[in-house]
C-alpha cells in the first residue's frame, strides 16, 4: 500500500501543479507572409533594322503647268492674260515687257512706260497682268528703251493686234479676268 500511496501523492501533485501553474498561452506564429509578386522581366523590344531608300521610278510624264495662270483678283479690279507670238512668223514674243494703254473716251491713249499696269512675258510669250483699275484699254510690247538727247527716252514698241490686223482693244471691269488667248503683235525682235 506504500505503493499505492505514492502513486496516489504522485498524481495529486501532477493534478495540483499543472492545476496552479498559469494556464498555457498559445505563442502568436507571425502571419505568413503575402508572397510578393516580382513582376517578370521586361523583354525588349526589337529595333527594326534601318531602312534604306529606294527611289521609285515615275510611272508617267508630269503634265505641263500652263503658261497662264488664273490671277487671284481684288474685287475693284481686274486681271488680263494671254499669250504673245509675232504677227509674221508666229514666234513666241519671249521675255518683253507687256503694258496696258489706257484708251481715254475721245479715243487717245495713255501710256507711261513707268506707271503702266504692266509685266513681263515669259519664254512661251505667256504674260498675267494682275490688279488693273477697270476701264477700256490696248496692249502695247516694249522691245527696247534708250535714253535720248534731253532726259526722254525713246520706245521700240508694237501693238497686239486682232486676227484682222487692227488694234486689240478690250474693256475690263471690276472683278473680272480677261483671256486674251493668244495673240499676235506687230513688234520685230532682235
Amino acid at each position: 500500500m506504500k505503493h499505492l500511496a505514492l502513486l496516489l501523492v504522485s498524481t495529486f501533485v501532477v493534478i495540483f501543479v499543472v492545476a496552479c501553474s498559469p494556464a498555457p498561452t498559445a505563442t502568436p506564429v507571425p502571419p505568413t507572409a503575402t508572397p510578393t509578386l516580382i513582376p517578370p522581366t521586361a523583354t525588349p523590344t526589337p529595333v527594326p533594322p534601318t531602312a534604306t531608300a529606294t527611289p521609285i521610278p515615275p510611272t508617267s510624264t508630269p503634265t505641263p503647268i500652263p503658261p497662264t495662270p488664273t490671277p487671284t483678283l481684288d474685287p475693284t479690279k481686274g486681271s488680263v492674260k494671254g499669250i504673245l507670238v509675232t504677227w509674221d512668223s508666229k514666234k513666241a514674243v519671249a521675255k518683253m515687257r507687256v503694258v496696258l494703254a489706257q484708251v481715254e473716251p475721245n479715243g487717245d491713249i495713255s501710256l507711261n512706260i513707268n506707271t503702266s499696269p504692266q509685266t513681263t512675258s515669259d519664254d512661251t510669250g505667256a504674260f498675267v497682268i494682275k490688279d488693273v483699275q477697270p476701264g477700256k484699254y490696248e496692249l502695247v510690247v516694249i522691245v527696247s528703251t534708250s535714253q535720248v538727247q534731253g532726259g526722254q527716252t525713246a520706245v521700240n514698241f508694237g501693238f497686239v493686234n486682232d486676227d484682222a490686223g487692227k488694234i486689240y482693244v478690250f474693256d475690263l471691269k471690276a472683278g473680272q479676268v480677261i483671256d486674251l488667248g493668244t495673240k499676235r503683235a506687230k513688234v520685230n525682235i532682235p
